[in-house]
């Protein structure tokens, strides 16, 4: 996946249920307060600004949506007991909100410090009677700058980056020190190989260097991964690696 892809949490129609399809593990909705930052900011959004989404059963899914702007403030939102039209999250966007694009979000953000939209789907009796899909959408600085002052509680693309890490990332984002970036190795498959730090900035010619050694004769692909909070409330940037084919193969 790219970086330009992966700033979309997921793809609308694997979560909307309309073909069928299961939803991706990381998306699943562990039930009680506190299992995951990003699933419990949209649970109170969706309480705090559309409630009639879980009064009443109604036998189907329903939809909330909801557009932050970048500083912990829902600014726009909307609810539908009809599934959306579209099949990506820009399309469904669009759908209530015409004037949101997100895809130009990310042409004048190529690479964000968080996530910029998603879906979040709750099972039955996780948020309401029905399954509640939540589309949302939340502007990101760009790399290597600050993210604007909060001013509400709803940061949804920060909480975003910090469910959708590896939770061994989280932790050496934690614990690292002022200056230095997190960097993980994932297979092809997507399993997390390795985890480490290097002492400096966003240098990805500098971490092949140090990795090159431990993965002798394979190809080096780096990438930038989305900040995550560090111990004092700074912002740690994080490098993506994944491990190509040998580079001695013919």
């Amino acid at each position: 996946m790219s970086r330009w892809a992966s700033s979309y949490i997921l793809l609308v129609a694997t979560l909307l249920g309309g073909c069928g399809a299961a939803a991706p593990r990381a998306t699943s909705v562990s039930p009680g307060p506190g299992a995951y930052p990003l699933t419990e900011m949209l649970r109170g959004a969706v309480l705090r600004y559309r409630p009639e989404a879980v009064r009443q059963a109604r036998g189907h899914a329903v939809y909330v949506w909801l557009v932050a702007d970048g500083a912990g403030r829902v600014t726009r939102t909307a609810f539908d007991t009809v599934r959306p039209r579209g099949d990506v999250v820009r399309d469904v966007i669009r759908e209530k909100f015409p004037e949101v694009d997100t895809d130009a979000w990310m042409e004048g953000v190529p690479e964000a410090l968080f996530p910029i939209a998603g879906v979040t789907r709750f099972r039955p009796g996780e948020l309401g009677p029905d399954t509640v899909v939540v589309v949302w959408a939340d502007p990101s600085a760009p790399l290597g700058s600050d993210p604007p002052a909060p001013h509400g509680e709803f940061l949804l693309g920060r909480a975003a980056a910090e469910q959708f890490s590896p939770a061994r990332v989280r932790q050496a984002a934690r614990e690292a020190g002022a200056g230095q970036t997190v960097w993980f190795v994932k297979s092809d498959t997507g399993e997390l190989l390795d985890v480490g730090v290097y002492e400096g900035g966003r240098d990805y010619d500098a971490i092949r260097a140090l990795l090159q050694p431990r993965y002798p004769g394979r190809a080096i692909q780096c990438s930038a991964g989305f900040a995550l909070a560090g111990t004092d409330g700074r912002l740690v940037p994080t490098v993506a690696v994944r491990l190509g084919s040998s580079t001695t193969q013919r």
